[in-house]
Formats: structure tokens, sequence, C-alpha cells
């Protein structure tokens, strides 16, 4: 356009000098000092526009020849970028697919040496996850980390989340509290330490997630009664470390739920007997069993050892008669019978357990029994099916 211009302001220009020449016949000299050269006016002008119009001419092509550089570096430049995507694109495909060898060496073919490159990295890592790469697995992770403050992060929680994959949970916690230090109470994060917290048993620190875990909505209904009753069993045992008196009351001062949860009503009377107080654990469970007939609970009444086992043996036998198919409930009255030294009934239930259901604890107790009876006989024949049922 504008050398559209330029021409059409040299034409004009020229029309001009034309007029100009012929209505003044000025002279013009150029003197150089040793050298002279003279021409009509109208030709110098016309001289002058020629050599500003082959300048002009000149700048033009420098310009469109650099730019034309330009352009062919920028082409170059968004054909590697799309070569790179579509490797990148591919290596994703063999991941999915769980070619995890060959997606690792095509996502990292499609690295372009920027920021960008921490996804590829970070794709890369896990498919070395994948294919037990453990060495290439840490050389992406340490790659990938290496492109900026988000990257990091991001990189954290993936190293950290195949740490849990692998089981190496401890790893894994200290990733995420890496994470956590730097972006605290991140829902995905807090909930994956909640995770590795449970799989190693570190109900403490669940304790101290508790607030974050609730406010954020990270729990469901069965997973914070969870921790809630976990918690408690935790200060149970606490207490129980100072004494009987605050073990009572650290057992009083819990949450209703958790005094009628199952697990927290087991503990708590395995901590009165361990205190001296089996009548009081007796007391509780004898309560407690009927209002769910949990197997934990019933099995630990069958368990208690208290100096009149027949008590215990005649509430359980009132429980046989409304559920007399119940093998927790039999077994129980087996044990206590046994410690009643009421060997026929102790007999009778387990043998009433093996008719209903036959298992290892049931042969292997009543051997025990017929063994006491000096019955060896009959007791080897039960040592033998009871491993016959372990087997």
């Amino acid at each position: 356009m504008r050398l559209i211009l330029f021409i059409i302001a040299s034409i004009f220009t020229g029309i001009a000098v034309g007029i100009l020449g012929k209505s003044n016949k000025g002279f013009v000299i150029i003197d150089t000092g040793t050298t002279s050269i003279g021409m009509r006016l109208p030709l110098f002008v016309l001289l002058v526009l020629v050599t500003f119009l082959l300048l002009f001419l000149l700048l033009s092509l420098i310009k469109g020849v650099f730019g034309s550089k330009q352009r062919i570096s920028g082409w170059f430049s968004r054909k590697k970028k799309q070569k790179a995507w579509d490797t990148f694109y591919n290596g994703l495909i063999l991941l999915a697919e769980g070619n995890y060898k060959d997606a690792e060496k095509k996502l990292i073919s499609s690295t372009t040496e920027d920021k960008s490159d921490a996804a590829n990295y970070i794709a890369a890592a896990i498919a070395a996850h994948f294919a037990q790469n453990e060495t290439a697995q840490k050389q992406h992770i340490a790659n990938a980390g290496s492109s900026g403050k988000k990257a990091r992060l991001a990189t954290a929680f993936i190293d950290a989340m195949l740490n849990i994959h692998g089981k190496k949970y401890e790893q894994a916690i200290a990733k995420l509290k890496f994470y956590n230090e730097i972006k605290p109470n991140h829902p995905p994060v807090i909930r994956a330490l909640y995770q590795c917290y449970k799989e190693v048993g570190d109900w403490d620190s669940i304790s101290n997630l508790k607030n974050i875990l609730i406010k954020n909505s990270i729990l469901n209904k069965t997973e914070l009664e969870e921790i809630t009753v976990k918690a408690d069993l935790i200060s149970l045992d606490k207490a129980f470390l100072d004494g009987e008196t605050s073990l009572k009351n650290c057992w009083q001062n819990l949450q209703r739920s958790s005094r009628s949860h199952p697990d927290a009503i087991k503990n708590y009377s395995e901590l009165l007997c361990e205190c001296g107080l089996p009548n009081e654990a007796e007391k509780l469970l004898r309560d407690a069993i009927p209002k769910e007939w949990d197997k934990k609970l019933i099995e630990t009444y069958g368990t208690l050892k208290l100096a009149a086992p027949e008590k215990m043996l005649s509430q359980l036998e009132s429980w046989l008669k409304k559920h007399p198919d119940n093998t927790t409930i039999l077994l129980a009255a087996a044990r206590q019978a046994t410690s009643a030294s009421i060997w026929g009934k102790a007999k009778s239930f387990y043998q009433a357990i093996i008719n209903i259901k036959p298992t290892f604890t049931a042969y292997n107790e009543l051997g025990k029994l017929f063994e006491e009876l000096d019955e060896q006989a009959t007791a080897i024949d039960c040592f033998r099916k009871a491993i016959d049922m372990h087997n």
C-alpha cells in the first residue's frame, strides 16, 4: 500500500516537475571542488525523486526478506509445537491403553524445553511408575518439579498419589505435608492425608484433621463416625494409664454415639477387666448386646472371667432361646460352660455349632475339652478335623 502511494506521489511530482520545467529555465551546478556537474533544475529534481524511489524500493525489499525469515521461523516453531503436541497425545493414549514403556518414551520425546513440559514429565512419571521403573519415575518427577512453583505443587501431589498406589504411605505423607504447608487445607490433599494416616493407623493425626475434614465436607457420615470412635478409643486408652477413676470419667465424657458404638463398648469393657472390674464389664455388655446382637460384643462376653460363670451361662442360654442358631452365642455359651466345668453343656454347645457350620475354633476347643476329660482318641479326632478346616 505504501509503495502504491509512493508511486502515485512520484507521478504527480513528475508532472509537477514537467510543468515547472516549461515555466522555469533554472540551472543547477554541483561543485565537488575538482569536478563540477551542471544540469537543468527539472532534471535535477527528477533525479532526486528517482533516487528516493530506489532507496524506498531497496528498504522495502530488505524488510520483506527479513519479514519472510520471521514468518518462516514462526511456521517452523508452530510446526514443531504441533508435532510435540501430537506426540504427547499419542503418549497419553498409550498410557491409557496400559502400554507403559512405549508411553514413557513418547511422553519424554514430546518435551519442548519450556515450562509446559511439566505435564509431559508428570505423565511420563506415571507411565514409569506403572512400568515399575522407580529410577525413571524419580527423574521425571524431579524434572517436572523444576518448572516453577505451580508445577512443584502439582508434582508433589502426583508423586504422593503414586506413593499411595505403591503403598509407600510414609513417603506420601511427607510430600502431602509439603504441599499443605504451601497451600493449606486443599481438600484433595487433606483427603489423601486422611487416607494415609488411616492406612498407618495414626488416629492421633486424623483427630487433628477432624475439624478440617468436617469443614470441607470431605468425610461421609460413616467415615466421620469411624474417626470419632477411633479418637475416643485413643482417649480411653490414655485415660486407662491414669487409673480407674480417670477411665470412668473419660467414658462418661464421651459422646453418646460413641458410648453406644460396639467398638467403644468392647474396648471399655476390656479396660474395666484390666482394672479388676469384670462385673462392671459384664453388666455393660449384658445391656448392650440385645440392642444390636453385635458379634464382637458377644465374643467378648464369652471370654469374660467371673467368679461365678454360671450367671453368664444362664444369660447366654436365655438369649439362645430367641436365637437358637446364632453360632456366636453358642460359642460364648460353650466357653462359659467350660469355665463353669459343666462339661455336658459345653460339649452340646460345641456340637451344635459344628452341626450348623463347622469351624476350626469349634473343633479345636472341643478337642481341648475332650483332652481335659482324658478322652484322647476323641480329642485327636477333633484336632484332625480342626486342621482340615484350617487348611
